[in-house]
């Protein structure tokens, strides 16, 4: 494992953290916050600083996945991820480190498929996928 996702591993178990980000040594973002809306707006708030950087997520399906790619991410790390999303970062040459692998992500129910990866269901190119999740959170005022 990198140094950086070292570094952002190490933080997100110690601190029980839901989501950090570590490029070249510095911690962008930690936050406890859960869920996909928090990557969402880290990542966007961090714009080009997040290239590069890695990754530790509580839980990385393809709705995270696709943000993921599009913010240009060296290496993440998850507890918990989907298939499809270590396929996605799989093609797009980004390391993925899970602990668990699972067909897909559900919602807190546990008996549907999280309302996330529904809307990118059938999305295959990650900025179109981004650009669905945007319009979703700007439609429900969450941005």
């Amino acid at each position: 494992m990198e140094h950086d996702l070292q570094i952002a591993l190490d933080l997100f178990q110690e601190e029980s953290l839901g989501l950090v980000i570590v490029k070249e040594g510095q911690v962008l973002y930690s936050g406890v916050e859960q869920r996909l809306l928090p990557l969402f707006k880290a990542l966007e708030g961090l714009g080009e600083r997040a290239w590069g950087s890695s990754v530790a997520d509580k839980v990385i399906g393809r709705a995270a996945a696709m943000l993921l790619v599009c913010a240009e991410v060296k290496s993440c790390y998850s507890p918990l991820g989907s298939q499809g999303a270590l396929e996605i970062l799989q093609s797009n040459h980004i390391p993925a480190h899970f602990e668990e692998v699972v067909p897909q992500i559900l919602d807190t129910s546990g008996l549907r498929t999280c309302p996330m990866e529904r809307l990118v269901d059938g999305i295959t190119d990650p900025a179109e996928g981004r650009l669905k999740l945007c319009q979703f959170f700007q439609e429900h005022q969450l941005i």
